[in-house]
């Protein structure tokens, strides 16, 4: 996690209360996505309301969940109940789900959502493949408690599926026909199972049809690998944790649809499918090894969408990859291949970018 987000996520102590402003950009506003009051796409970042005590966001494939002051905020598409209001009902503008004031943290899935509530996991929207982990397939429009645990520290959404951490323990739940469910099959779960059988996962990311998982400072990767993405130098999915090259000195994860990006020693990287140029080497050709974004050493923070990276220096937001949606946030609807700062704000904080979708979400402390 940066210094910014670190700051973010405490507070400022005894300073004068940080602004926390979220912003949004993309495409996916035909549902009121981008939380805009409106159906109009954008291409550079807009803010959300004028609310300043944003701590996080999660970006959905068509809607988006939020927390400011431990209250869940959600917007975008109701189809499927995904934003938790008991209908299906779009939304333009953030919306709170529930009275409770002590969510924690939050992941938005491709038509589903998760979240954590006083160490307490729920989940609701789409069920198809069992990601609300009620050992059934219904769908719920609210959100419903998954077992009775209330140890849960993370948790990260897929496509359709999540994972989420307890004591360190690693869970998977959802589609796992890629072999994402991390039990040497590809046979999906409607109720959480444990992966291994360590204790010590730092740290986790969704993607699209597989995840990323830190421990020990070491990068493991799990399910589909058709585009390079699991880092073994092929093209071969995984449906067992490998750990990526020998390095212990990762930093912070994200995950794409068919590509990751991470940050060790203040370098980025990225790994898989570079179609339109979101590994950020001046390029399109794909890789299944970690390379290195440019030569700097000081970034922060990163997120990954459909075919977009986007990472946090000096406070500064950069993007490369897809921009046909105005998700560069250029005010155009050009693709980069190499890194492209975002317009001249600075105090980024927190990336959040739709696994497979054509939208982001940040906050920026001001």
């Amino acid at each position: 996690m940066s210094l910014l987000a670190k700051r973010l996520r405490m507070g400022s102590g005894g300073d004068a209360p940080i602004a926390q402003k979220l912003y949004t950009c993309g495409s996916q506003n035909g549902s009121g996505a981008l939380g805009l009051g409106d159906n109009v796409n954008r291409s550079s970042p807009v803010q959300v309301g004028a609310q300043g005590d944003w701590s996080l966001v999660s970006v959905g494939t068509s809607h988006m969940l939020g927390l400011r002051g431990g209250k869940l905020f959600s917007w975008g598409s109701g189809s499927t109940g995904r934003t938790g209001h008991n209908d299906t009902t779009n939304r333009s503008s953030p919306v709170q789900v529930g009275a409770a004031e002590d969510w924690e943290a939050i992941g938005a899935g491709g038509a589903f959502s998760v979240a954590i509530r006083a160490g307490a996991l729920f989940a609701w929207g789409q069920n198809s493949s069992g990601e609300s982990g009620q050992n059934d397939m219904t769908v719920r429009s609210s959100p419903v408690q998954v077992g009775a645990a209330t140890d849960w520290d993370a948790v990260s959404a897929g496509q359709a599926f999540w994972i989420g951490l307890r004591a360190g323990a690693l869970y998977f739940c959802g589609l796992g026909t890629s072999g994402q469910c991390g039990q040497g099959d590809a046979v999906s779960r409607s109720s959480p199972v444990q992966i291994g059988a360590a204790t010590d996962w730092e740290a986790i990311a969704a993607g699209n049809a597989f995840w990323i998982g830190l421990r020990a400072g070491a990068l493991y990767f799990c399910g589909l690998g058709t585009s390079g993405q699991s880092g073994q130098g092929d093209a071969v999915s995984r449906s067992s944790p490998v750990q990526v090259g020998g390095l212990t000195d990762w930093e912070v994860i994200a995950a794409g649809n068919l590509f990751w990006v991470g940050i060790r020693a203040g370098e980025l990287y990225a790994c898989g499918n570079n179609t339109n140029g979101n590994l950020g080497q001046n390029n399109t050709t794909s890789r299944s090894s970690p390379v290195q974004v440019g030569g700097l050493t000081d970034w922060e923070a990163c997120g990954a969408s459909d075919s977009a990276l986007y990472a946090i220096r000096a406070g500064a937001l950069y993007a490369c990859g897809i921009g046909t949606a105005g998700q560069m946030g250029q005010g155009d609807a050009v693709s980069r291949s190499s890194p492209v700062q975002v317009g001249g704000l600075t105090g980024w904080a927190v990336i959040s970018g739709a696994r497979a979708g054509n939208a982001w979400g940040g906050i920026r402390i001001a």
